[in-house]
This record gives C-alpha cells, sequence and structure tokens, in this order.
C-alpha cells in the first residue's frame, strides 16, 4: 500500500510560513433542497422560471427530481467566501419561489407519494433530453423515493502550484501526477475510515414521514401522526433506509494504490 505523506510531517509542512496564497486548498459545495407546497408535499409545479434554465445554469440546477433545486457554488479558496456564496444563491432562490412554496431544510423528505415525484425536466435539446432519461432510469433502478433524499456535496482539491511545492520539499522522486495520485488515494483512504464520525457528530436527520417506507422497522418508534424517529438515530440518510445501494451492489473500491483503484472500478 502506498502510504502518502504522513499526516505529521504534512502539518509540519504547512505550518511553514513561505507558503503563498494562490497554494490554498480550493473548495465548493453543492445543496439539494426539495421545493415544498405551504401543506410540505413535494411541489408539482415546473422549476421556476425566474431561476433560470436548469440545464444551464453555472448556480442553480436539478437533481433527480423537478422539485430538487441543486444550488451549486463556484470554488473559493476561503470558507468565509465559500459561505458568503452559497448564501447568496440560497437566498436569491428562496425570494424567487411561489408565495404558495417554500424550501424544506431537511435531508429527509416530507410527505410523499410516488406519484407525486417527477424526474427533472431539461429541456427538448439532446443533452437536455439526456439528462432526463438518465433519470428515469435512475427511477426504473432504484426507486423515486430514494433519488429525493436530498444532501450536501462538499468538494475540495489543492492548487497544482501547492503539490508542486510539496512534491519538491519531500524529495518524493516519482512523477508529480503521480505524486498527486497516491496522496489524494492516502486522503480517501483516511476519509474512508473516519467517516462514521462525520455521521455521527454532524447527523441531523433522526426523523422520516410515514410515507417514505412502506413498513416501519423496529428501531423507529411513531413520534407524532406521520412522523417515525430513531431514539438514538443521528442520520437515517446514512442508514439501511437511507440513500444507500447495499442490496444490488456487492463491490468495492479500492483506495490502496492508482493501479488497485482503476482495477476495482
Amino acid at each position: 500500500m502506498s502510504q502518502g505523506i504522513s499526516y505529521y510531517a504534512l502539518v509540519k509542512l504547512l505550518s511553514a510560513e513561505d507558503w503563498q496564497e494562490s497554494e490554498h486548498m480550493m473548495a465548493g459545495v453543492e445543496r439539494e433542497l426539495l421545493r415544498v407546497s405551504a401543506d410540505n408535499h413535494l411541489a408539482q409545479t415546473p422549476h421556476p422560471e425566474t431561476l433560470g434554465s436548469a440545464l444551464t445554469h453555472p448556480h442553480i440546477t436539478l437533481d433527480f427530481s423537478e422539485a430538487q433545486l441543486e444550488l451549486v457554488t463556484s470554488p473559493h479558496d476561503s470558507f468565509d467566501s465559500l459561505e458568503e456564496s452559497l448564501r447568496e444563491i440560497h437566498a436569491f432562490t428562496a425570494q424567487q419561489l411561489p408565495e404558495s412554496e417554500h424550501l424544506w431544510l431537511q435531508s429527509m423528505p416530507s410527505h410523499l407519494t410516488p406519484d407525486e415525484i417527477q424526474p427533472a425536466q431539461f429541456g427538448s435539446s439532446y443533452s437536455g433530453r439526456l439528462k432526463t432519461v438518465y433519470r428515469q432510469g435512475l427511477a426504473n433502478r432504484y426507486g423515486k423515493q430514494m433519488q429525493v433524499i436530498s444532501g450536501v456535496h462538499f468538494n475540495f482539491s489543492w492548487q497544482e502550484s501547492f503539490w508542486a511545492r510539496l512534491h519538491n520539499r519531500v524529495r518524493d522522486h516519482r512523477r508529480l501526477s503521480v505524486f498527486v495520485s497516491e496522496n489524494y488515494l492516502a486522503l480517501l483512504r483516511n476519509y474512508s475510515r473516519l467517516s462514521w464520525l462525520l455521521a455521527y457528530l454532524m447527523g441531523s436527520s433522526p426523523a422520516i414521514d410515514t410515507s417514505f417506507i412502506k413498513r416501519q422497522p423496529k428501531e423507529l418508534s411513531l413520534f407524532k401522526e406521520r412522523t417515525l424517529i430513531g431514539p438514538y438515530a443521528t442520520s437515517l440518510r446514512m442508514s439501511r433506509i437511507g440513500y444507500v445501494n447495499s442490496s444490488r451492489c456487492t463491490s468495492s473500491v479500492n483506495y490502496n494504490s492508482l493501479t488497485d483503484y482503476l482495477s476495482s472500478l
């Protein structure tokens, strides 16, 4: 297994004072949100025209459903500017919704019936129709309800100049491209090892609407008329009743090296 750079060595290197601002990490966010009606049912209206084209808008598009917005920031080199960008996109989107609609902020959807969930429409162009057909395939393969579970994607990478300087500092004799790939894989191994901790500390979806499941699992209790809760749950979104593919996929991706990664894919 390629070890990459040790945590101690990386902290020591990154603590040096001569790093340039252009060598910082770049980060971006994609946030999914459902449009719902006043009674918290999934909105049946088309994507609002005031939000622009879902196919071409750089910051406001659709995920799986016509009522499932995806807000996308540009890459930023500071978390303050990233947060401000997401706040501006979110505020603009909320202001453009009809008065009878609002944004559902939780990961797990509100009251659902399968007929209410319509795959996103991206227009009549070839690329637009391709996106819609792809979503219809997801609906046939996994069902519509799982696809409208929403989440936040945090994307990040380091500038090429960062890797070049780090590559030189540790005096690694491999090509720069190999050095970069192996250290991203080392990061992924650490993420896989500790990902349970993120759900434990930051998971916030312990409740679901009764319409989301056909049979009540023994782990869940009826909280109110239409609400089931996991008394000790932190993230039902990441549980076996959430956004998972455990019943269909037995393969795993190997992050030990670039060769193993490509072979497992």
